[in-house]
C-alpha cells in the first residue's frame, strides 16, 4: 500500500496541467499526429508525408503512445506513456534490489531524479529505457540464481532487453559490460551440484539465450541504417566514422566537468531549484542508513561475498559511461554521456547499506516522504509553467486551418523552467491545426516518416532564428510564430502589407499572410 500511494504521488503533477516542460515534445506528438491522421484530407498531412516503415528503436515509444492513441486522445496517452516512464524508474529499481537480494526501501529514493534532465528536454525514449535496463539487468540475474524458474526469468529479460531497445539504445550501452558482469558474479541456484567449467556454462545457457531477440534487433537496425545513409554504405563507412573520430568533431567534456554535473542533471527542471529538494533529502537519507550501521548491527547477508560485488560493479560501470563518454558524435547521437545520469543515480540506491529492523523501519518511513517532497514543488511549479504556456495556445486559436508556418524562436527559455521548452512551439500549432512547421522530425533515420517531395526551406537550424532569410525561406510558409524579437524587425515593410498579426499574447506572436487571409493562392 505504500508503494501504490507513492507512486500515485510522484504521477500526480503530470495530471495537474495540460503542457508538459518537455523540449522535444511538441515535435514527438507533431510526428504521432501525422502518424495517426495521415489520411486525414483536412490536413496538410497526406499532400506532405508518406509512412516509410523502418526499423529503429524509437519503434518502441511511437508504437506504444500511436496505439494508445487509437483509444484515447494523443495528449492524454503520452501522459500515460510519460507516467508509466517516470514511476517506473524507483520500481524497476526496487526489482533490481529484490534480485540482488537487498531491501528494496532505497528504490524510493530513485523518484528524487525521475523529472530529471531527460525529461527536461522532452528525451521520452531515453527515460522509457532506462527502467526497463534496470528489468533487464535484474531479470537476468534472477534467471541465473532461480533453476526453478530460469526459464519464465529468461522471457522477462528477453523481452525487457528489447523492449529497452526499441525505445532508445543509450542504456543498452550500460547492459554491454553490466550483463557479462552479472554473469561472473552471480551463483546459480544449481551450482551446488558442481560439475566442470562446461557445467557451469551450460546452467546459464539458457538466460544466455535470452539476448537473442535483442542481438537480431540491432542487427537489423544496422543493416537498415547502413543501407539507407548515404555517409555509412558499404565502402563509405570506414571513412566516415574515421573522419568522424579524427576531426576533432566529437564533443567531449573532462571527466570533471560531467562528475560535477551529475547530481545537478538529477534534477534540473526549475530556475528555482524547488524539484531538487527531493534529492537532497535522497542522498540525507542514503547517508542516515550509513550512519545507523555504528548503531544497530545488520541481519547477515544471505548472498555470496562475490555477489554483494555486484551493485558496486554496476554502478563503476555506469559512472564510467557517464564521465568518459563524449557529449555528442555528430551524425549518430547528441547529448549522449547526461542522457545516462538518471541510471547512476538510480543505481547508487543499490549501495544504500543494509539495517538492523528499527532503522529499516525508520528510513522506510523517510524514504516514502520523497515522492511528497518532490511531488508538492513539481506540482506548483508545472501549474506555472503551464499557465505561461497557455499563452501559445491562445496564440494557435489566430491560426487558419492547415498553415505552414515558420517558427523564429529566438527566445526559447521559459520564466520558470530551466530548459528552452518553447523551441518547437511551431510544431504545437501545426499539430493543432493540421498544418505543417518549418522543423519536423520527418525525414530522420530513427522514424517511419519522411516528405513526398523536398522538405519546406528551413533555418540550418532550429536553434538559429537569426539566419532566417524571408527572400528565400518565407515565400514558402503562410505564417511566422515570433518570440524574443520584434516583428517589425523581422518583416519591415510587409508587416502591415503582406503580412498582419493575428494574434499577440504574453511573448509570442502570431503573423498570418494577407493573401491566405483573403482565401488567394497559397505561397508554394
Amino acid at each position: 500500500m505504500l508503494w501504490i500511494v507513492a507512486m500515485l504521488v510522484t504521477a500526480a503533477p503530470l495530471w495537474l496541467v495540460r503542457d508538459l516542460p518537455m523540449v522535444d515534445l511538441p515535435q514527438h506528438l507533431y510526428l504521432l499526429d501525422v502518424l495517426h491522421r495521415l489520411r486525414d484530407a483536412t490536413t496538410l498531412y497526406p499532400a506532405t508525408f508518406e509512412f516509410r516503415f523502418r526499423f529503429t528503436p524509437y519503434l518502441g515509444y511511437y508504437a506504444a503512445v500511436g496505439g494508445l492513441n487509437a483509444l484515447l486522445p494523443l495528449e492524454v496517452a503520452n501522459k500515460l506513456f510519460v507516467s508509466a516512464a517516470v514511476v517506473g524508474l524507483p520500481l524497476a529499481t526496487a526489482f533490481l534490489l529484490r534480485s540482488l537480494g537487498r531491501p528494496t526501501w532505497p528504490a524510493l529514493l530513485a523518484v528524487s531524479v525521475a523529472y530529471g534532465d531527460n525529461f527536461g528536454w522532452g528525451f521520452v525514449n531515453t527515460s522509457a529505457a532506462i527502467p526497463l535496463a534496470l528489468v533487464s539487468l535484474g531479470a537476468f540475474v534472477r534467471a541465473i540464481a532461480d533453476p526453478v524458474r530460469r526459464a519464465r526469468w529468461t522471457v522477462v529479460f528477453g523481452t525487457s532487453l528489447l523492449a529497452g531497445f526499441l525505445m532508445h539504445p543509450v542504456p543498452t550501452l550500460f547492459l554491454v559490460p553490466a550483463l557479462p558482469l552479472a554473469l561472473g558474479l552471480t551463483r546459480a541456484g544449481d551450482d551446488d551440484r558442481g560439475g566442470s567449467a562446461l557445467d557451469w556454462w551450460r546452467r546459464r545457457l539458457v538466460p544466455l539465450a535470452g539476448v537473442t531477440p535483442f542481438l537480431l534487433a540491432a542487427l537489423l537496425w544496422m543493416a537498415g541504417f547502413v543501407s539507407t545513409s548515404p555517409e555509412l554504405r558499404p565502402g563509405g563507412a570506414h571513412a566516415s566514422w574515421g573522419r568522424i573520430l579524427t576531426s576533432g568533431s566529437i564533443g567531449w567534456q573532462s571527466p570533471g566537468t560531467n562528475l560535477r554535473a551529475l547530481l545537478w542533471l538529477g534534477a534540473n527542471l526549475f530556475d528555482d531549484g524547488s524539484d531538487s529538494l527531493a534529492l537532497l533529502l535522497a542522498l540525507i537519507l542514503g547517508l542516515a542508513a550509513l550512519v545507523a550501521r555504528f548503531f544497530e548491527s545488520a541481519p547477515v547477508a544471505t548472498t555470496a561475498p562475490l555477489e554483494r560485488m555486484r551493485p558496486w560493479a554496476f554502478v563503476v560501470v555506469a559512472l564510467g559511461l557517464f564521465t568518459f563518454l563524449p557529449l555528442d558524435v555528430p551524425g549518430v547521437v547528441q547529448y549522449l554521456n547526461p542522457r545516462l545520469a538518471p541510471l547512476v543515480l538510480a543505481l547508487a540506491a543499490t549501495l544504500v547499506p543494509r539495517g538492523g529492523a528499527r532503522s529499516t523501519r525508520w528510513l522506510t518511513l523517510a524514504a516514502a516522504a520523497t515522492p511528497l517532497v518532490l511531488a508538492i514543488p513539481l506540482a506548483i511549479g508545472l501549474r506555472r509553467f503551464d499557465a505561461e504556456a497557455s499563452a501559445l495556445r491562445r496564440v494557435a486559436a489566430g491560426a487558419a486551418e492547415r498553415p505552414r508556418i515558420m517558427g523564429l524562436v529566438f527566445e526559447p527559455h521559459s520564466h520558470f523552467v530551466h530548459h528552452p521548452v518553447y523551441l518547437h512551439g511551431a510544431a504545437l500549432i501545426a499539430r493543432l491545426k493540421g498544418g505543417l512547421p518549418n522543423y519536423s522530425l520527418a525525414g530522420w533515420q530513427q522514424v517511419s516518416l519522411r516528405y513526398r517531395g523536398a522538405p519546406p526551406p528551413a533555418l540550418p537550424s532550429e536553434w538559429r532564428p537569426d539566419l532566417f532569410d524571408y527572400g528565400t525561406m518565407g515565400g514558402a510558409y503562410d505564417h511566422f510564430l515570433v518570440r524574443g524579437a520584434p516583428p517589425d524587425s523581422l518583416f519591415g515593410a510587409r508587416l502591415g502589407t503582406e503580412l498582419r498579426v493575428a494574434a499577440h499574447d504574453g511573448d509570442w506572436w502570431l503573423l498570418r499572410r494577407a493573401a491566405a487571409d483573403s482565401g488567394g493562392p497559397r505561397a508554394p
